[in-house]
């Protein structure tokens, strides 16, 4: 094989590894893939819930320590991604106890102020002043919290404007309504919208068992 096909191989090779690597770290750091879950489901699986709104935001290139999946076993690497940092004002909690006001929240990607920017399936985004409810896991290998599937455990707390008194939820994932089943599946207009009581008297409930 002479010098030029040789270069031409190491490139590819080098970028379809370079691809599967930032993949792996997506999908390492998010639980898995991201697959439809309900809110029963995320209480039960992550370390602490909170509902909370944006105080800041702040989006940088920094170092992280990424798991790997090789042969079946998981490897750290130190790379510099682009995170986004969440500080939330906290009003609930569940499943722990937060003994601070403040709580920080990190996420893989967003947009930085000179043009660069990472988005992928699980990445979500919340405005300053934007109040949710998360799920959320500690991550040891960073020692931060970041949330359990990603856009998945996110909920946004939107007014209803047919009824101002009780606030709904919408899906960070998809931007859409959440709906509580009361008919056959895939029939939405006779299901009625969750409201963020409900949710969080559904995340008690679960908290209990």
């Amino acid at each position: 094989m002479n010098v030029s096909k040789r270069l031409f191989y190491t490139k590819h090779t080098c970028g379809i590894f370079l691809i599967f690597f930032v993949l792996a770290i997506s999908v390492s750091d998010t639980f898995g893939l991201s697959l439809s879950i309900t809110p029963e489901a995320l209480t039960h699986e992550a370390n602490l819930v909170i509902l909370g709104r944006v105080k800041a935001k702040i989006t940088e290139e920094r170092p992280y320590i990424a798991g790997v999946i090789i042969s079946g076993s998981v490897k750290e690497y130190p790379v510099e991604v682009i995170i986004t940092e969440y500080q939330v004002v906290l009003e609930k909690s569940y499943k722990q106890v937060i003994g601070e006001p403040d709580i920080s929240i990190l996420t893989q990607g967003g947009f930085l102020p000179d043009g660069r920017s990472w988005t992928h399936s699980k990445y979500f985004e919340l405005d300053v002043g934007q109040k949710f409810v998360a799920f959320l896991y500690w991550n040891t290998r960073n020692g931060t919290w970041q949330v359990y599937k990603g856009s998945q455990g996110v909920f946004k707390v939107e007014e209803d404007t047919s009824n101002l008194e009780n606030p709904i939820i919408v899906s960070a994932y998809d931007g859409h309504l959440v709906y509580r089943d009361t008919s056959p599946p895939h029939d939405r207009e006779r299901n009625t919208k969750l409201t963020l009581q409900e949710l969080l008297d559904i995340i008690e409930k679960e908290t209990k068992k």
